[in-house]
């Protein structure tokens, strides 16, 4: 069974507030990884009783073999590597590998951490942290040697309250076991990184750490850190923040003090991502959302000229296709849509694989070589996103994020999933995005006038003077 978002979150949000009621305090430590499941489990998972059992032994066999590793191997691996000197700068900054899907000047770029880096560096000093370093990096980062750890005194102090674990089954018809085991294996993980971010930080006198899509174990181990630490934490819009995100909105029954594995603000792209946060509890004292700006999209429009034209078509309007996932339904575009790439030949229609899902490539090929007026945007010269934007006239999508970049470049955009009308739908309501379920729909969409320019409507405009008065008044 499939939960829609919003439905998730109301669920959420009414067995928090009954733990939180009645006082349950232990459990308060786990919700944020009661969350983090549920948000993996409707995204990704597949509902049946094999794949509950097959998930059973996965998840089982995984706290075995990370119990062995964090208790015994990294702790002894880590008797051997140096710590880092001392640092006097004020932001210590973790920089996910996930991001590096840019490339500028031959040199690998964070489209979310680099601009940041720049966008402050005039101001505050900064220190760059990366586990892995896999190539050339426009910023270069400072490599953690040391390995995450777990002491052995987490056996005895790790609890529960199994109501919890029957309501969440409960609600969610999530088997109680696999429930149990994935909230454990966050937990530890968690607690593992959180134990090698307190030495590193420790040593130091950082004000701030900044990082970016918060919801994995390094990066809940860092703001746990920090929290111990005493250290403000930041977390930077990294995708399309709906209302309905389990990560990010919701946040009403929270503890004092607030969550220990939760940033203490969230740096948005807009107002609207700000009051997606705030929708369901405007009076934030803990996790506050603070609207930043997209410090990436207009260094992005800027740099990234429209692509060579000679390779396409030039008497056809150009398409660019986002995909998301799409090799999990084993279809590329939905069928409507197909039928029309062959009766539409006045278009020309560019596939782009998502950075993180290269599986739906396979996909993407056969389709292609099936519709003569169908590209592989890898084919092309330059197959970057925002290249692509500057040289099409029309920009289709499941539920990419791309769809706020296409408004922003002032194209035409649309969504076809179920997922996508859920995750636009205030941009919908609006009339920015279109929605594409019939053939009919795709034609009235592609029979809109548009002129091409510069759109700020969801993405506020920085301000350095403004966000350097914030930080200030933050640790005055």
């Amino acid at each position: 069974m499939i939960f829609k978002y919003n439905l998730v979150l109301e669920r959420i949000l009414s067995l928090e507030f009954y733990f939180y009621s009645h006082n349950i305090s232990k459990v308060y430590d786990y919700f944020p990884f009661f969350r983090l499941v549920l948000w993996r489990r409707v995204n990704l998972f597949r509902f049946s009783l094999f794949n509950d059992f097959i998930h059973c032994i996965f998840y089982f066999s995984k706290i075995c073999f990370l119990l062995i590793q964090y208790l015994i191997f990294n702790r002894f691996l880590n008797c051997f590597i140096l710590t880092k000197k001392s640092s006097n700068s004020d932001i210590f900054i973790y920089s996910p590998q996930t991001y590096y899907n840019q490339t500028i000047n031959n040199k690998s770029f964070s489209r979310i951490i680099d601009p940041f880096i720049s966008f402050v560096s005039d101001y505050f000093s900064y220190d760059k942290f990366s586990f892995l370093l896999r190539e050339n990096r426009y910023i270069p980062s400072i490599i953690i040697n040391q390995r995450p750890f777990l002491h052995f005194s987490i056996l005895r102090d790790l609890h529960f309250d199994f109501r919890s674990i029957y309501n969440y089954a409960y609600f969610f018809k999530i088997n109680q076991i696999l429930l149990l085991l994935s909230v454990y294996h966050e937990f530890l993980k968690t607690h593992a990184f959180k134990n090698l971010f307190v030495l590193l930080l420790n040593q130091n006198k950082y004000k701030f750490i900044v990082t970016t899509c918060y919801y994995d174990p390094p990066q809940m181990g860092l703001i746990w850190a920090a929290r111990l630490s005493q250290i403000i934490s930041f977390d930077l819009q990294h995708g399309k923040q709906g209302p309905y995100h389990l990560m990010y909105n919701g946040l009403k029954n929270v503890p004092l003090g607030g969550y220990n594995v939760i940033p203490d603000f969230f740096l948005t792209w807009g107002n609207l991502f700000t009051q997606n946060i705030l929708r369901h509890s405007f009076f934030h004292k803990n996790h506050k959302p603070k609207t930043l700006g997209n410090l990436w999209i207009d260094y992005a429009y800027k740099f990234f000229v429209s692509s060579n034209r000679n390779a396409l078509p030039s008497d056809k309007k150009l398409v660019l296709v986002t995909l998301q996932d799409e090799s999990s339904q084993n279809y590329v575009v939905p069928h409507f849509i197909e039928e029309s790439i062959d009766e539409l030949m006045d278009f020309y229609w560019i596939f782009r694989v998502h950075p993180n899902f290269q599986n739906t490539s396979s996909f993407v090929n056969d389709f292609v070589s099936k519709h003569s007026n169908c590209i592989n945007s890898s084919d092309l010269e330059s197959d970057n996103t925002y290249s692509l934007l500057h040289l099409c006239d029309f920009h289709i999508s499941s539920y990419s994020t791309v769809v706020l970049e296409s408004i922003y470049f002032g194209l035409p955009t649309a969504v076809w999933s179920k997922r996508g009308f859920l995750s636009f739908e205030h941009e919908i309501k609006e009339e920015d995005v279109s929605v594409l379920d019939s053939k009919g729909s795709l034609i009235r969409f592609f029979d809109k006038k548009f002129i091409k320019k510069i759109n700020h409507k969801y993405f506020a405009q920085p301000s350095k003077e403004l966000f350097r008065n914030f930080m200030i008044e933050l640790i005055d």
